[in-house]
């Protein structure tokens, strides 16, 4: 009877340890044409290995990065996806991305939440909350448009009409973590520009990127000897042209694990890196710093 005892509280913890939970701010209205930051809450337990989040949208939606907590992020097929192959340490952490509503969307959606992650070698999954969000013109407006002036200009920004300033007020009543997410959607809201203005760049260097394209990949891992410091700003499924990051800097995009991450600087101190993530920040552009040793990103 004590051993089976002792069986039973070994299971029920080894369970605990295991059980993810994810906790998004998804509202329950968005306007087509519109765009917001979501942040997820993971809860992730002792899970310490190789790990995945995934959600999948609707078809009138697209994801884009925001913080992938040194993840690397994708968005393929209607799904978007952040890989660990060590997740953080954090028992605890939070994740973001962009979403962005097709002018055209119509009607209502789900926005679909797993976990994956190995156990003892064998892959487990956990599902998480599923989200429904009506694609309204006229209730969401005002929150996917005042990110940025959110904490002390939201009145101004519709100074002609009291009647988006409703949803605003009426956003953190059905949806209890709309509030926290508010004060930090400023943030990563200024990644809105760099699609406007990495695009006429893109247009007018239309012949470099069949140039380019090939020295790209022989500049996948360039470093001397010992550990330098570098600021990542993106990582795709497929191979981008560095002239998209010509305001940047100095870019240069490494395949590692099977993604295309674009890398700024080379620098030998971790606050030079800093100094550059945040220059970076004010351009646009949303990074993280990482480290390489002898040529090899130190994990």
């Amino acid at each position: 009877m004590k051993l089976r005892f002792f069986v039973t509280c070994f299971l029920a913890v080894r369970i605990v340890l295991a059980q993810v939970v994810m906790t998004a701010n998804f509202p329950s209205e968005l306007a087509p044409g519109t765009n917001r930051m979501i942040e997820v809450k993971i809860n992730k337990g002792a899970i310490s290995n190789f790990s995945k989040y995934q959600i999948d949208v609707p078809a009138n939606v697209t994801l884009s990065e925001g913080d992938s907590k040194t993840g690397n992020f994708s968005f393929e097929n209607n799904r978007g996806k952040i890989v660990w192959v060590s997740i953080p340490v954090e028992s605890e952490f939070t994740v973001s991305f962009k979403v962005e509503v097709s002018a055209s969307a119509s009607g209502s959606g789900n926005f679909v939440q797993k976990f994956y992650y190995l156990d003892n070698g064998t892959k487990k999954e956990v599902e998480g909350e599923t989200y429904a969000v009506n694609f309204n013109a006229g209730a969401a407006p005002a929150v996917a448009q005042s990110p940025e002036p959110a904490t002390s200009s939201a009145p101004a920004t519709t100074p002609a009409s009291s009647a988006p300033a409703e949803p605003t007020a009426k956003s953190p009543g059905p949806v209890k973590t709309n509030p926290e997410p508010v004060s930090k959607v400023p943030e990563p809201v200024k990644a809105n520009p760099e699609p406007a203005k990495m695009t006429p760049p893109v247009t007018s260097s239309v012949p470099e990127p069949p140039v380019k394209a090939e020295p790209v990949v022989k500049t996948t891992v360039a470093t001397s000897g010992g550990q330098v410091f570098r600021v990542q700003i993106g990582a795709y499924n497929t191979q981008p042209p560095k002239s998209k990051y010509a305001s940047a800097g100095k870019a240069t995009v490494s395949n590692e694990d099977g993604f295309y991450k674009v890398l700024i600087g080379n620098y030998t101190t971790r606050d030079e890196a800093l100094k550059k993530r945040d220059e970076l920040k004010n351009q646009g552009f949303n990074g993280f710093v990482v480290a390489y040793q002898n040529g090899v990103r130190v994990k």
